[in-house]
């Protein structure tokens, strides 16, 4: 399994249902995490951490799942900066974080600054 595979599959598991805007946005959360202290430092490393990403090493991404992981570095930063989202009912760690952005149903944060 790859870097790039790892991406694709939480694209894919997380996001299937936004538009693209949105599918960018969670693979730009899993970056935003691989280069901050608090987190591994590896791709595969931070969406293998236990509850925090849907991941599944059995599922098969989509080819489009595959583009956008190719494409983040092409594209503006649309989460600025965040390191979570949430879809559906509210979690308890968003109320001492900073929504950043919102699409579909997902909802970005970073911690506050």
């Amino acid at each position: 399994m790859g870097l790039l595979d790892c991406l694709a599959i939480v694209i894919f598991l997380e996001a299937r249902g936004e538009p693209l805007q949105g599918q960018i946005a969670v693979g730009q959360v899993v970056m935003n995490r691989v280069v901050s202290s608090k987190y591994p430092n590896s791709i595969c490393g931070v969406v293998e951490q236990p509850d925090q990403f849907a991941f599944n090493l059995s599922k098969t991404p989509s080819t489009a799942a595959y583009f956008v992981a190719l494409s983040l570095p092409h594209h503006k930063d649309l989460v600025d900066g965040a390191t979570h989202f949430y879809s559906g009912n509210e979690p308890f760690w968003a109320q001492g974080m900073e929504m950043t952005f919102s699409i579909g149903g997902h909802k970005f944060f970073r911690e506050k600054r």
